[in-house]
């Protein structure tokens, strides 16, 4: 949703500097020693741009003997330098769009490093408490034993891990200066200074430490919210699948530390990354005709004045209902819905509803909309 809404907004700064390029050219030349006629130029400016508007969605200027040339060629330049631009911005934010869906992955295995890191930053700490100039007394083994934290040893121990840790190059994201403040706030949760207190632990107690440290610290604290953030500019929406997948992982390791397998993007990401193209690529294309659609269905508004996300919401939608023939409807429009209430207005959810119900209804009867598939009876 966020990459069609950024396209959208794409759109509009093209075309905005398209007919700044027009007006570039017509522009008065500051630097010439020679008389211009600026009222000449504010003339062809003027034609250049009716001529851009009037031709630019069958893309070329049909050749017109009673306009300059300079005039045709100005608004043909435009009209192309706009596709190229729209172009580009589609294709660059398709790459965005899939780029940050691969990367809460390694938002993922980052988290599970971060245990091991902190766990091994027990003994570096230690270390630097001793080579101070005002020594203090060593600390009793037990104060040190998160160092050997049975799942940060499991998540050391296991060669997948580590593997895909090492390949994902993760470790460039966190810096040793955060490990180093995320100890500091570790070392004053109530849950760690109790696990010090104990004389041994079992895996039990050592999986209840790491699930208070991520719960309390790694994900929570105000260092980590900051890291999160700048790292992801869509933190507040991956927040939750990356704590999700870790406490998974966190479950395979309590039943299992040796041999605990690791989460996946999804169960089948090749299929769901053809998903997000399609969905998005159909979204862009048919933007302005599912447009139309929605001002049908919105008698009462004046549709340039519906909320752009909703417009982007209702677009996707539709672009899901009429192209996705195994989703049912009322899956999409609960899906969106849920959109509306994270990213819109208090009221677009019912707005949301509304359209969809009654769009979903009449494509139905007009044959246009069908469903097909396992389990799909009919279209609702």
């Amino acid at each position: 949703m966020q990459a069609v809404y950024a396209y959208t907004q794409a759109v509009q700064s093209d075309y905005q500097l398209a007919l700044d390029s027009i007006a570039g050219t017509f522009a008065p030349d500051l630097n010439s020693m020679l008389p211009q006629d600026n009222r000449k130029l504010e003339g062809s400016r003027k034609l250049a741009t009716l001529l851009f508007e009037e031709n630019l969605e069958a893309k070329a200027v049909p050749v017109q003997d009673d306009t300059p040339n300079e005039v045709q060629k100005a608004a043909a330049d435009a009209i192309d330098y706009y596709y190229r631009q729209c172009q580009r911005d589609a294709r660059n934010l398709e790459q965005t769009l899939l780029r940050d869906a691969e990367q809460i992955y390694d938002y993922y295995l980052l988290s599970l490093w971060l245990v091991t890191e902190l766990a091994d930053y027990v003994n570096i700490d230690e270390a630097e408490k001793q080579n101070r100039a005002l020594k203090e007394p060593p600390s009793p083994p037990k104060f040190l034993k998160f160092a050997q934290n049975a799942v940060a040893q499991a998540l050391r121990d296991n060669k997948n891990f580590q593997q895909r840790r090492i390949r994902s190059g993760v470790e460039k994201l966190a810096t040793t200066e955060l490990t180093k403040t995320l100890f500091q706030e570790l070392k004053k949760d109530t849950s760690y200074r109790d696990y010090q207190e104990l004389p041994e632990t079992t895996l039990e107690q050592d999986w209840q430490l790491v699930a208070e440290t991520v719960k309390n610290v790694i994900f929570k604290s105000e260092t980590a919210l900051a890291f999160w953030e700048q790292t992801d500019l869509n933190w507040h929406s991956n927040d939750d699948v990356v704590r999700g997948m870790f406490n998974k992982t966190m479950q395979f390791i309590k039943e299992d530390p040796v041999d605990f397998p690791l989460q996946k993007l999804s169960a089948d990401w090749e299929a769901d990354r053809d998903f997000l193209q399609k969905l998005y690529q159909t979204s862009i294309a048919k933007f302005e005709e599912y447009e139309a659609l929605i001002a049908n269905k919105t008698a009462n508004w004046d549709v340039e004045r519906v909320a752009q996300v909703d417009k982007v919401i209702l677009v996707m939608a539709i672009a899901e209902m009429l192209n996705f023939p195994s989703i049912p409807v009322k899956v999409t429009i609960n899906e969106y819905i849920e959109l509306s209430k994270v990213y819109s207005t208090p009221k677009s959810k019912q707005f949301v509803n509304g359209v969809l119900d009654a769009l979903a209804s009449d494509l139905t009867t007009q044959g246009i909309l069908k469903k097909s598939g396992r389990g799909l009876i009919d279209n609702k």
